[in-house]
């Protein structure tokens, strides 16, 4: 299980070897992040990292400012989820000097998990600050609520119990996930200007192979991920073989 907090460019990729290739559970705590990453985003798209490992479709940003004082705002659990019953009083932990911009949280609007959080005081919103969402291979559970912020110490001891709970063993109880089809992670797929691969085993060579079988890119990587320009690639279809010590496995690759 992994806990990171604003993850860059380069740790999406490494979250989606994770996540994707190696069963990951990811408990992502993280205020900023969407802002941060994704400063213009209202939608996301199949391909972006919020939509395929997040489940978030659309978020609000900075839907919630929450104050310096302890009984201004309070995140309930939202029915059906791991936080229901739970009542969490929130604080703003950040706001030090009057040049401070506060403590916000952004809500997503829609997206294709479980709400973690329900009817929001003070605030009116459709929207909730935090999901957990399972698909076939990975578990995650992500919030714009800064944890460190929740000032119930019972309530925020009982809700890390149940998301650790939930991340390794799920609803039902069953910690096995099914793996994937293939373990060759190409990312984004299709591909404009430049594509990811990974393997949670490091890779000795990759080559790309068009349509008509032609060997059309070929690199020594000896690591587990390597960045490949693709921006003069043509557009159609490609197989992407990665060459390891025990060895060869491949992936479909779109270049746009």
């Amino acid at each position: 299980m992994g806990r990171l907090a604003n993850p860059s460019l380069d740790d999406e990729f490494n979250l989606l070897l994770y996540l994707t290739l190696s069963n990951g559970k990811l408990l992502l705590s993280a205020q900023d992040y969407l802002w941060d990453r994704y400063p213009d985003a209202g939608f996301f798209d199949p391909g972006d990292f919020p939509y395929d490992q997040l489940g978030i479709i659309e978020v609000v940003q900075d839907e919630y400012h929450i104050e310096d004082d302890p009984d201004t705002a309070r995140f309930n659990g939202a029915p059906g989820s791991i936080a229901e019953g739970l009542s969490f009083p929130v604080y703003d932990i950040f706001t030090t000097t009057a040049t401070d911009d506060g403590l916000y949280a952004d809500s997503i609007a829609e997206h294709e998990g479980t709400a973690l959080f329900t009817v929001q005081v003070p605030y009116v919103s459709t929207g909730t600050p935090g999901i957990q969402y399972e698909t076939e291979a990975f578990r995650v559970i992500f919030t714009t609520l800064s944890f460190a912020a929740i000032t119930d110490t019972d309530a925020a001891d009982e809700f890390m119990y149940r998301m650790i709970d939930w991340l390794m063993y799920g609803a039902a109880g069953t910690p096995d996930l099914e793996n994937p089809a293939s373990n060759v992670l190409v990312h984004p797929n299709p591909a404009k200007d430049y594509v990811n691969i990974g393997m949670v085993t490091p890779m000795k060579e990759i080559r790309i192979i068009n349509s008509q079988g032609q060997m059309v890119y070929h690199q020594d990587v000896n690591n587990i991920k390597a960045k490949i320009d693709v921006n003069t690639f043509p557009s159609g279809v490609y197989i992407v073989q990665a060459i390891t010590a025990n060895g060869n496995a491949t992936n479909r690759l779109v270049v746009k």
